[in-house]
């Protein structure tokens, strides 16, 4: 079994933006979305904000 020292529960920008400040700490982070990705709150467009998902 996989362990991480972070796992965000919905990819929404805050989950994204909450992942990404995470990973820059040091931290391993995975994200739980309950949609396909792109489905969720991260599918709309927000002005200066973009994700790689790979």
């Amino acid at each position: 079994m996989e362990a991480w020292d972070v796992v965000v529960v919905g990819g929404t920008v805050a989950g994204l933006r909450a992942a990404i400040a995470a990973h820059d700490a040091g931290a391993s982070v995975t994200i739980l979305e309950e949609g396909a990705i792109g489905s969720g709150g991260a599918s709309t467009s927000v002005e200066g904000f973009a994700v790689s998902l790979n």
